[in-house]
C-alpha cells in the first residue's frame, strides 16, 4: 500500500445496522472507492458525522426556553440591551432577544468546560486585562465546580474574569456582559443554572465538539435565517466546497502565514471551520493556532453568530491566542457619525476602500464613535461565503423604517461607482461584487454557496457577466436530489456551489448536477476527491461542459435541467437555432398583476354590484384544460378606486406564478373573458389579432417545446 493506493470502504453507523448480518449490511451500504489517504482523512474526521446534533439542539433549546420563561419581561429586556441586540417590534415580551443572550452564555459555558484539561498549565505571567504581572489564585474553578456552588452566578463571574487574565475576550467578556446586565434574583439563578447544566451535558455527549455543533444549535434554536439571510451551511456542503477550493497543497501559499482566507458574511464560522480542516488535510504539519491567528478572517453583523464563530474556531485549538483571532462584528445600522449616519455591515469594505468599522466585544451601535476600530481588510487568496440573499425588505426590518431606508440609500451610494450595475432587491449581488473586490488580483479563488435563483434571475445577470469577465468560473454544482436540493439547513430554496479562479485563460465551465447530495463529511470528501481527480464516472450525477461564450453572456442554463439533452434543447430553442424566436414581452405586456390583485381583492360567495369574477386559484384538480373558467366572485377589500385600477390589468391569457410540475395539468390557460387571479400573471398582446395570438400562445406553451421553454427560464425554487 501507498497513500495513493485505491481501496473500497464504507462508513457504517452502528445505530442503523441493529442485528443485521454482514451480507445484509454490505448490500445496503454506500461504498466508496478512493485513495488510502482519503480513507485516513475520513477516519480522522469521523467525529464530524457522529452524534445527533438535532437532538442536542432540541435539548439545549428546551433549556433556553425554560430559562427565558423564568425571567420577567423587564429582565428579558435587560438581557437584550446588555448585548445591544436588535429588537423585533412584534416581540413585545423580548423573548427572542433574551434567548439569543442566553445562547451566548451557553456557548461561553461550553468553552469553559473544554478548557478544563488545559487551564491549570496556562497560568499567565502578564494579566491581559491590565498588562501588569499576574497576581491571584490559579487555576479558576472548573465549570463543574461552579455548578456545585449555591452562588453559581458569582462563581461563574469570578472564574470567567480569571480566565480573561489569559485571553478569550470575545467569548467570556460577551458572556459576562449578558450575565451582569440583568437584575439578579432567584429566577435568574434558576435560569442560568439550567443553561449551564445543559451546556455541560452537551460537552460530555459530543466528544470534542469537533463539528460545527454550535452553528447547528444556533440555527436550530434561533430560526432567524429568513430575516437576516444567515442560513447554516451544512457540514457536508462546507466540506465539499472547501475541498474543491483547495484541491491540494499547491493551492496553498508557500508560506502559510502569508495566506489569507476571508468570509465577509461568516455567520457562525462553518465555512471557515471547513477551510481550517481542509488545510490540515492537505498539509498536516500546519497547526490550528497558526490558521486561526494568521490565515482565517470572518466578518458578520450578528453578535450572537460571531460569538459562535469565535467559540467554534477556538474549540479547534483552545490554547489559541484570542487577542489575535480575526472574527469581527461589523457595524450595521444607525450611528452618530455625521458623514455616514448609517453603516451597512461588511459592505462598508467596498465603500471605505478596504477599511471596515468593527466593534470591540461585545459591541454597541450606541457607542459608535468610541467603541469602533477601523480594521484594514487585506486582499484574500480565498474568499469563501454563503452570502445573504434574503430580500432586503426582510433583512432590514430589524432597523425600523427610517433607518432601513437610510441603510438602503447608503448601500446604493457605496456601489454607485462599481464597475457593474448592482440590484438591491437583496444584498446578495452586492456581496458578489464585494467578493471580487476582496480577491487578490492574481491566483485567487472565490468559493460560494448561492441560491439557484442567482444563476437565472435577470437582476443578477450583469453581475454574472462581470464575474465571468474577471474569473474562470470553473465548477458549478447543483443538487438535483429530490430529497435534498439545498446545501443549507432551515431552507427549502434550491442552491448551488460555485468555484471561480483568477485566470487569463477562460475555458469552459464544468456543471455537475448531482443525483445524490452528500449527507456526511466522508461522502463529501470522497466526492471532492473524485471531482478534483477528474474521475467523473464515479460522480453520482451528470457533468456538462458549458462554453465560455455562454458564461460571458450570463447564461447558466445547465443548472435548470438534470439532463444534458434538455439543456441543449432549451439552448437551441432560446437562441433561435431551431426556428426564429423572440421574447414574449416584445409582443405582449406581461404583468405581475397577481400581487396587486391579492392586495386589493378578496374572494366572496356573492358577487357585488360589479359582478367581477376571477380565476383566483391554480388547483390541479380544477384547472385541467387549456380553456379555463373563473372559479370565484371577487370584491374590493377597501378602496374601490384602487380595485378599479387593478381590474384594468385583466387579460384572457394567464400564466401561473408557480408550476408544480408533478401536479399541474396545464402551464397556461385562456378564458373567454379577461380576468385576474392571485396565482396568475396576465398577458395582453399588442397586435390586433390578439385573440388568435392568445390561443396560439396557450397551445404553444402547453406543448413539449413550450414547457421546456418555460422550465428553462423559471426562477428555481
Amino acid at each position: 500500500f501507498t497513500v495513493d493506493t485505491e481501496v473500497e470502504f464504507a462508513i457504517i453507523d452502528p445505530v442503523e445496522i441493529d442485528d443485521q448480518t454482514a451480507d445484509q449490511i454490505a448490500k445496503q451500504t454506500q461504498w466508496n472507492v478512493s485513495a488510502v489517504k482519503i480513507l485516513a482523512t475520513t477516519v480522522k474526521r469521523l467525529n464530524d458525522d457522529l452524534g445527533n446534533p438535532d437532538f442536542t439542539a432540541a435539548k439545549l433549546n428546551s433549556a433556553l426556553e425554560f430559562a427565558v420563561n423564568r425571567l420577567s419581561v423587564y429582565q428579558r429586556q435587560q438581557l437584550a440591551n446588555s448585548l445591544n441586540l436588535p429588537l423585533d417590534p412584534n416581540d413585545r415580551n423580548f423573548h427572542a432577544a433574551a434567548k439569543r443572550s442566553m445562547l451566548v452564555v451557553a456557548s461561553a459555558a461550553m468553552f469553559h468546560a473544554r478548557l478544563n484539561s488545559y487551564i491549570a498549565r496556562m497560568k499567565p505571567l502578564l494579566d491581559s486585562r491590565t498588562g501588569k504581572p499576574f497576581e491571584g489564585d490559579w487555576p479558576p474553578l472548573s465549570l463543574q465546580q461552579c455548578l456545585k456552588s449555591h452562588d453559581l452566578i458569582g462563581e461563574l463571574r469570578e472564574a470567567w474574569n480569571l480566565i480573561l487574565a489569559v485571553d478569550y475576550k470575545p467569548i467570556f467578556e460577551t458572556g459576562l456582559a449578558a450575565i451582569d446586565g440583568v437584575t439578579h434574583d432567584p429566577n435568574l439563578s434558576a435560569a442560568i443554572r439550567r443553561v449551564i447544566s445543559s451546556s455541560l451535558a452537551i460537552v460530555r455527549v459530543i466528544e470534542g465538539l469537533r463539528h460545527d455543533l454550535l452553528g447547528r444549535i444556533f440555527h436550530a434554536v434561533l430560526d432567524n435565517a429568513r430575516y437576516d439571510g444567515s442560513f447554516y451551511t451544512t457540514t457536508a456542503a462546507a466540506t465539499l466546497l472547501s475541498g474543491l477550493a483547495i484541491r491540494d497543497r499547491g493551492d496553498l501559499a508557500d508560506s502559510l502565514s502569508n495566506m489569507r482566507v476571508v468570509d465577509p458574511s461568516c455567520g457562525t464560522g462553518t465555512l471557515l471551520m471547513a477551510v481550517a480542516e481542509r488545510i490540515k488535510d492537505v498539509a498536516d504539519d500546519i497547526k490550528y493556532a497558526e490558521l486561526i491567528e494568521h490565515v482565517l478572517t470572518g466578518y458578520d453583523i450578528n453578535l450572537t453568530a460571531t460569538h459562535m464563530a469565535a467559540t467554534t474556531l477556538g474549540l479547534l485549538s483552545p490554547t489559541t491566542k484570542f487577542n489575535t483571532i480575526n472574527i469581527y462584528l461589523a457595524a450595521f445600522g444607525e450611528t452618530e457619525n455625521s458623514q455616514h449616519p448609517v453603516k451597512t455591515g461588511s459592505l462598508e469594505i467596498y465603500g471605505e476602500d478596504q477599511v471596515l468599522p468593527t466593534f470591540d466585544w461585545p459591541g454597541s451601535m450606541t457607542q459608535f464613535e468610541s467603541g469602533v476600530t477601523h480594521q484594514l481588510v487585506e486582499k484574500a487568496d480565498l474568499v469563501i461565503m454563503n452570502p445573504p440573499f434574503t430580500r432586503n425588505s426582510l433583512r432590514h426590518n430589524q432597523l425600523g423604517k427610517k433607518v432601513k431606508n437610510r441603510v438602503k440609500s447608503r448601500e446604493k451610494e457605496i456601489f454607485s461607482k462599481a464597475p457593474v450595475q448592482v440590484s438591491f432587491t437583496s444584498s446578495g449581488p452586492a456581496f458578489l461584487v464585494l467578493a471580487e473586490f476582496l480577491a487578490k488580483a492574481k491566483n485567487s479563488t472565490l468559493a460560494l454557496v448561492l441560491p439557484l435563483v442567482a444563476s437565472r434571475n435577470p437582476s443578477t445577470q450583469e453581475v454574472r457577466r462581470f464575474l465571468a469577465s474577471r474569473f474562470h468560473i470553473e465548477t458549478v454544482i447543483t443538487p438535483h436530489d429530490p430529497t435534498r436540493f439545498w446545501f443549507s439547513e432551515n431552507t427549502s430554496i434550491s442552491e448551488m456551489l460555485v468555484i471561480m479562479r483568477r485566470r487569463d485563460e477562460k475555458g469552459p465551465t464544468r456543471f455537475i448536477n448531482l443525483s445524490r447530495n452528500p449527507k456526511t463529511v466522508h461522502e463529501a470528501l470522497n466526492l471532492a476527491e473524485n471531482i478534483n481527480k477528474q474521475q467523473l464516472d464515479r460522480i453520482p450525477g451528470v457533468v456538462q461542459k458549458w462554453p465560455y461564450r455562454e458564461m460571458k453572456d450570463g447564461n447558466w442554463f445547465p443548472v435548470q435541467f438534470y439532463s444534458p439533452y434538455l439543456t441543449d434543447l432549451f439552448r437551441r430553442i432560446s437562441t433561435g437555432k431551431l426556428f426564429d424566436v423572440q421574447q414574449l414581452g416584445m409582443i405582449a405586456k406581461v404583468d405581475s398583476s397577481y400581487r396587486p390583485a391579492r392586495k386589493e381583492f378578496k374572494t366572496s360567495s356573492q358577487p357585488d354590484r360589479f359582478g367581477r369574477r376571477a380565476l383566483w386559484h391554480f388547483k390541479s384538480d380544477v384547472t385541467k384544460s387549456m380553456r379555463a373558467k373563473t372559479d370565484t366572485a371577487i370584491v374590493s377589500k377597501t378602496s374601490q378606486e384602487k380595485a378599479d385600477l387593478v381590474w384594468r390589468k385583466r387579460s384572457r391569457l394567464l400564466l401561473p406564478v408557480k408550476v408544480r410540475t408533478n401536479l399541474a395539468r396545464v402551464i397556461a390557460v385562456r378564458l373567454d373573458e379577461p380576468t385576474l387571479g392571485s396565482y396568475w400573471v396576465t398577458v395582453k398582446f399588442r397586435n390586433h389579432n390578439e385573440k388568435l395570438l392568445e390561443k396560439a400562445m396557450c397551445i404553444w406553451l402547453n406543448s413539449t417545446l413550450g414547457i421546456i421553454s418555460m422550465l428553462g427560464i423559471r426562477t428555481p425554487k
